[in-house]
């Protein structure tokens, strides 16, 4: 089967049903209104938003060790795992860089933003793996691998940027 069948070929529930989607529209909705909540729940969000990520890593762990070391190796021998964390680092990164650079826009403005794109997948790929039934194996090791591999392509996308400016 190839990539782009493999990307679809479950179903998935609607996007209005996502849940960063949901805490993105709320988000929106208390920046852009006049809003403010009480300091107290404020501090319990902040609380919880500072845990996400190391509870994910932690979970990511969990997942990765009840895998065997063959399925693991399986994994990184999978073409779309390489497809979707080159495309994640270096391919979309170049790709709106390229348009861009045509602007007038300040070269740091520009280095953040595009470098904010070629930044690893998220470690909360794995939770929505899991509570969509998804394989959360194989999000789990893009979640590992797009993290060790962008210690090194977060600095060449920076060089190619310096020398192309």
């Amino acid at each position: 089967m190839d990539i782009w069948h493999r990307c679809y070929e479950r179903t998935y529930p609607p996007v209005w049903k996502n849940p960063g989607l949901i805490a993105t529209v709320i988000g929106l909705v208390f920046f852009f209104l006049p809003i403010s909540l009480p300091v107290a729940l404020l501090a319990s969000i902040d609380a919880i938003g500072q845990m996400t990520i190391p509870l994910s890593m932690i979970v990511i762990g969990v997942i990765l060790s009840d895998q065997r070391w063959r399925s693991l190796a399986s994994l990184l021998k999978d073409r779309l795992l390489w497809f979707a964390v080159s495309h994640r680092l270096l391919i979309l990164p170049l790709l709106i860089f390229l348009p861009l650079v045509l602007l007038d826009i300040p070269f740091q403005w520009l280095a953040v933003g595009v470098l904010l794109s070629a930044t690893p997948c998220a470690p909360t790929i794995s939770l929505y793996s899991e509570l969509y039934g998804g394989d959360t194996a194989f999000a789990s090791v893009a979640v590992v691998l797009s993290t060790l591999l962008a210690a090194f392509t977060l600095p060449l996308l920076y060089l190619i940027f310096l020398a192309l400016m």
